[in-house]
């Protein structure tokens, strides 16, 4: 497979669902010139300007060239922007559709591999209190894009966490499971009722 960005979750995502049609992910060069592109547009703009703060020339003596000055250094921040969401990107063709890899999340200090792990809350039983559970599955047998499923397939469990649900104004007549982006982390909430709990998914 050659070094890959995320190896680890490459072979065991290939592991769990076969060999992809195709892969694809921004090589090492692509990532670096594109570095270097941004950089250099921010810190060109911030010496151009400097030169002309030096030399006593305003934004007026420069005219028309004196309004696109900021368009350099906006279209720099715009590269680098991109290339931190594409971080670490690996994304693997299958006949039923294409599967991103990138840098993981930990979840109960956990290592999680996005795309194969199931969330499942485990009932109250005794004195044993609600909690979550993450179990990394094979994907296999479960049909594709399913989101919530009764009995949970058998798998190597991750991290359990307690769920401490607290009482909400807020009914919801079904379960609900929501997931929002909170930074680098993943705040997921579950509702249900007039409960609701939320687990975090941290950002690697």
């Amino acid at each position: 497979m050659g070094e890959q960005p995320g190896d680890d979750d490459f072979s065991r995502a290939v592991a769990e669902l076969g060999d992809p049609d195709a892969v694809f992910h921004v090589s090492r060069g692509r990532y670096q010139a594109k570095l270097w592109v941004g950089v250099g547009l921010i810190l060109g703009t911030a010496a151009v300007l400097g030169l002309g703060w030096f030399v006593g020339l305003g934004f007026a003596a420069l005219g028309f060239a004196g309004k696109l000055i900021f368009t350099p250094p906006v279209v720099g921040a715009v590269i680098l922007v991109t290339m931190y969401r594409q971080r670490g990107l690996v994304v693997l063709v299958y006949p039923t559709g294409l599967l991103r890899l990138q840098r993981g999340m930990r979840f109960g200090g956990k290592p999680v591999l996005i795309g194969a792990s199931l969330l499942i809350l485990n009932p109250k039983k005794g004195d044993t209190p609600f909690s979550i559970e993450l179990r990394d599955i094979d994907m296999r047998d479960l049909y594709f894009q399913a989101n919530v499923i009764g009995t949970p397939p058998k798998g190597q469990t991750i991290a359990v966490m307690p769920a401490h649900f607290e009482t909400v104004p807020e009914t919801k007549p079904r379960l609900e499971i929501t997931a929002a982006p909170s930074g680098n982390d993943t705040v997921i909430t579950v509702h249900y009722g007039n409960r609701k709990t939320t687990v975090t998914l941290t950002g690697i």
